[in-house]
């Protein structure tokens, strides 16, 4: 099932890079095995908006193979539960207050903002 809608996982400058369609799959999955709605806050990444946003030089988000997920509105064990699915299915992590940062990096790497 698609549940991210091209306006949530394009460039968000307009230009319409979007994500790559096997990360996107995956998200999708992901999405699926929650079982709720989420936001993404950061998805397909142009060189240009990521220099914007202040994103980091090798961001895999101008690959298309990373986004952000917002959850700060989540309880402590919504939260455990996205962890536990991203720490089997993808090897970037990033956790910051307002946000999951999930890639495709092929090492595991797991980091705080």
């Amino acid at each position: 099932m698609i549940y991210f809608l091209p306006k949530e996982t394009c460039c968000r400058c307009g230009c319409g890079f979007d994500l790559n369609d096997d990360f996107k799959v995956k998200v999708n999955a992901f999405r699926e095995a929650m079982g709720f709605a989420m936001t993404l806050t950061s998805a397909a990444r142009c060189p240009s908006h990521n220099i914007a946003v202040g994103g980091a030089k090798s961001s895999k988000h101008m690959s298309g193979c990373a986004v952000d997920i917002k959850w700060d509105h989540l309880d402590a064990a919504t939260k455990s539960k996205m962890l536990g699915y991203a720490m089997d299915q993808f090897g970037g992590i990033g956790l910051h207050k307002v946000f999951l940062h999930i890639d495709s990096r092929v090492e595991t790497v797991v980091w705080f903002y």
